[in-house]
């Protein structure tokens, strides 16, 4: 081991006409490259992440970069609920990808191999930081609609004091009344909105938001 400049360098050296030489490598390989992916892990996982999220969210705001970060950070460390085990698959593969590099190259330079030769370990940081993403939009998305929806109850007269709106799965919808009756969705492209003083005519692709506007419920409930 040697150190210096800020740099620490280890050296491994073998007698190949050893007897033990060709069953010890192997299993060196194996402890060197588990070492390595769980220093890479643990002092640059994170670093890597944050420059992805980063590039990917160039263009937004910093609020908005520090809300994909939140979502991100938890899935990094903790994985997901619906993948279990995220965080060991990762570590696998990038030990499996240092091990393959460890067989090639005898001067390992952990820099160079940071930059150029983990992409499979890499995709799969882009693909979190995707999923991140994926889940930034829908609650922003979320959050539209909802505030949408409690502008135009708030504006509109009631005409109903209850609806039930059942998420039924993926875009699929249900609206009861307070009886808990089937109502129809409606299919209009084209939605006039009466407001206190003013008729503003809206062009909204979500039937539901339709629906729910024709029928001004006093209150909406969600079940999702």
């Amino acid at each position: 081991f040697k150190h210096n400049d800020g740099r620490a360098a280890w050296v491994c050296r073998g007698n190949e006409n050893h007897a033990d030489f060709q069953q010890w490598l192997p299993q060196i390989s194996d402890l060197l490259a588990t070492g390595i992916a769980d220093f890479i892990m643990n002092t640059r996982e994170r670093i890597i992440v944050e420059e992805m999220i980063s590039k990917a969210c160039s263009v937004m705001d910093e609020h908005e970069v520090e809300k994909v970060n939140r979502i991100c950070m938890p899935l990094l460390f903790n994985g997901d609920l619906d993948q279990p085990g995220l965080r060991d698959r990762r570590r696998t593969t990038l030990a499996n990808g240092l091990k393959q590099d460890l067989e090639e190259i005898h001067f390992f330079h952990l820099e160079g191999i940071m930059n150029f030769r983990i992409r499979q370990y890499k995709q799969e940081l882009h693909e979190l930081v995707e999923y991140a993403l994926d889940e930034f939009w829908m609650d922003r998305q979320y959050e539209e609609f909802m505030g949408l929806l409690k502008y135009f109850v708030f504006f509109q007269e009631a005409k109903v004091p209850l609806v039930h709106l059942i998420h039924k799965g993926l875009h699929e919808f249900q609206v009861l009344d307070a009886a808990l009756n089937v109502l129809p969705v409606q299919k209009d492209e084209q939605v006039v909105v009466e407001m206190p003083g003013l008729e503003l005519e809206m062009d909204i692709e979500d039937m539901i938001v339709s629906t729910l506007i024709s029928i001004s419920p006093e209150k909406v409930m969600l079940h999702t």
